[in-house]
Formats: C-alpha cells, structure tokens, sequence
C-alpha cells in the first residue's frame, strides 16, 4: 500500500505503517485509529460520487455489495440524483415545464 522508497515496488510492512500513525497520533492529541482512514476515504468518495466499484476495488472489497452494505447510508441523495440525470436526458434544451389543464 505503501512504498518504501519512491519509486520502489517494495511495500512497508503494515506494522511499521501502525506505529507511525499511532505516533501521530499521540502528538497531535488525536484519537483514531488506522482502520478509521478506511472509512473516511470510502466516506468522502461515495459523497464525491464517485462509482460504488471504485470505492469497492479501492477497499478490497470482492464484491459492491458488501460496500453497499457498510456504506450504503452514505447515499442518500444518489437517487434524486438519478432521478434529475434521467429526467435530464428526455428534456429538449428549451423545454419549458408545461401546465396541464385540470380534468
């Protein structure tokens, strides 16, 4: 996950990773652990919308329904979303809404 060296295809050992985040940690009088990165960043870019494959792929995840499980409730606009990008799509540049007369 993470490199060495710059340049290097040989990763740092995850406890090295633990130490220094919780060194970190300590000095700024943080309370979070490394697992709490995880979250955020699925957080921030399932809010950004980015697609639920990415966000999956990037956590390890081997299948989008275990993210849509876990972070899922992140999303609750994406269906208003959709909803505007569809009705989009049918509008003609112009279009005005148009009043129906009552029955």
């Amino acid at each position: 996950m993470f490199e060495r060296a710059r340049g290097s295809d040989e990763s740092l050992p995850p406890d090295r990773i633990g130490q220094a985040w919780y060194r970190l940690c300590r000095v700024l009088g943080v309370k979070a652990r490394l697992h709490d990165l995880r979250h955020l960043q699925a957080s921030l870019l399932l809010d950004a919308g980015e697609a639920v494959t990415t966000v999956a792929a990037r956590l390890g995840h081997r299948d989008t329904s275990t993210t849509l499980k876990v972070y899922g409730h992140l999303m609750p606009g994406a269906d208003t979303r959709a909803a505007g990008i569809v009705g989009a799509a049918f509008r003609r540049p112009n279009d005005e809404p148009v009043d129906h007369p009552e029955a």
